[in-house]
This record gives structure tokens, C-alpha cells and sequence, in this order.
């Protein structure tokens, strides 16, 4: 969120479960960073070595 935003992080414990729920109100994310959502290591910055 270059211009700034809002991110929330909520979370809540069942008896069996422990739910993590985060969002923001940035501008998204495209169909490429979908898709790679949840890989190791995965970044949607640019490298800058």
C-alpha cells in the first residue's frame, strides 16, 4: 500500500480450530500473484539486488 491503507489482522480460536484472517484495502493483487499466492518465498516487490 504505497499511498498508504489500512491492513487488518483478525483471528479467532474454536474449540478445534484457529482461524487467521487478514486483509487490506489496497489496490489488489493480479491474476500472476494469485495464482502464486501461498508459494515459499514468494514476493510481490521487486527484486532489487
Amino acid at each position: 500500500m504505497p499511498s498508504g491503507g489500512e491492513l487488518s489482522i483478525l483471528t479467532m480460536d474454536t474449540s478445534s480450530n484457529i482461524i487467521i484472517s487478514i486483509s487490506d484495502k489496497g489496490v489488489g493483487m493480479n491474476e500472476e500473484q494469485l495464482k502464486r499466492l501461498g508459494e515459499p518465498y514468494y514476493s510481490t516487490k521487486e527484486n532489487h539486488l
